[in-house]
């Protein structure tokens, strides 16, 4: 009985001993020695960070009232209600918030709205609350349009005349297959962008205009940096204005670019960057208008620009727009007997500074003309 004890008794204290090892040897060894183990960690690491700021985000919602929301992950949806933004609010990076739901939607009302993670919405889910002057959009961040119609809308109404919208980084995102431009602007109100874009949408109708923005009687689009690019209008008859159409409007153009965007017509094609309508001005002061397109079965006029009619005018004081000789890949081009630059109504240097059509520089003042020369405008200092 002794030498069994004794012997129970070893055994015991020899796998203590062990498992003493084999704790000792877990505390001291490396998280990641295979790197694998750290990877996983740090997933679930930054999987907990972003959950934690998708409840902070959801507390923010729910904290303005009537407004709704739940979170599952990442994801935060608005189930209900309309969601005013007074003081501010912020959709955090690797956060994703649904306004898809129906009756869900962000209302601004003189505030800021910070986009630095994901946004999608629902056509005019996203608006300018009926008593609001102005909002702001900011961040790094994407908003995705999820069904048909317009993402963002600007205009004046019975509360307040002068409504303005300001996008300052924001990549704003439309539709391959949609029926309306992805920003408009019309009576009273004024659209910003800063910086950011307005990219993929296809407007398909049989008289399609609009692809990226449309500016319409009364609306005002100033484009001080960013981009309107990859947009397109296809129509089967007709099409205005792959980028942007300006139908008694205005449009000034200080900077940033707009590109390769597509009008497309079944019998003509005007405008493959840009469409200047009837009582519309279009000022460029700033910034390029490059490898545009217009394409028809039977004829196009302006592959970067058209000025359509005599209530059009198109003023160039600074600026570049490339011609189907310059660069390429990045001219603006046309199919069927166009020119990159087509004129109708009235299209002028300004009246200061430098200009060059094709390789003639001359001073200002004097009309442009039907051209598929590259355009270059320095205005005086």
């Amino acid at each position: 009985m002794t030498n069994k004890k004794l012997l129970a008794g070893m055994s015991a204290m020899v796998l203590a001993f062990v498992f003493g090892l084999v704790l000792a040897g877990c505390a001291s060894a490396p998280t990641n020695p295979g790197g694998g183990g750290g990877s996983a960690n740090g997933t679930v690491q930054a999987a907990a960070v972003n959950a934690a700021a998708a409840e902070q985000l959801a507390a923010d919602i729910n904290a303005i009232k009537p407004g709704s929301a739940e979170v599952s992950g990442s994801t935060v949806t608005i189930v209900g209600g309309f969601v005013e933004i007074r003081n501010g609010l912020t959709v955090p990076e690797s956060v994703t918030l649904e306004v898809t739901a129906g009756g869900s939607a962000l209302g601004l009302r003189d505030s800021l709205l910070t986009v630095n993670g994901t946004v999608n919405a629902g056509s005019t889910h996203i608006r300018l609350e009926d008593n609001a002057s102005w909002a702001t959009i900011n961040g790094s961040g994407t908003i995705n349009l999820t069904s048909k119609g317009r993402l963002l809308s600007v205009d004046g109404n019975e509360n307040v005349v002068a409504r303005k919208l300001t996008v300052d980084g924001v990549t704003l995102v439309g539709l391959p297959d949609n029926d309306q431009p992805v920003v408009e602007i019309g009576n009273g109100g004024a659209f910003i962008l800063k910086s950011g874009a307005i990219t993929g949408n296809t407007v398909n109708s049989e008289g399609a205009g609009g692809g990226g923005v449309g500016v319409w009687e009364g609306g005002l689009f100033t484009m001080q940096g960013g981009a309107i690019s990859g947009n397109s209008a296809n129509g089967s008859r007709a099409s205005e204005g792959g980028g942007v159409t300006v139908n008694k409007g205005t449009f000034t153009m200080e900077g940033g670019e707009i590109s390769g965007n597509t009008s497309k017509g079944g019998q003509f094609a005007l405008g493959g960057g840009v469409f200047v309508g009837s009582e519309s001005v279009f000022t460029m002061k700033g910034g390029t208008i490059s490898g545009n397109s217009a394409i028809s079965n039977e004829k196009t006029i302006g592959g970067g620009v058209s000025v359509n009619d005599g209530g059009a005018t198109f003023i160039m004081e600074g600026g570049t727009i490339y011609g189907s000789s310059a660069e390429g890949g990045n001219a603006n081009t046309v199919s069927k007997n166009g020119a990159v630059f087509e004129v109708w109504g009235t299209a002028k240097w300004g009246t200061g500074g430098t200009y060059t059509k094709g390789g003639a520089s001359q001073s200002g003042g004097s009309d442009i003309g039907t051209t598929s020369d590259t355009l270059i405008a320095v205005p005086a200092k």
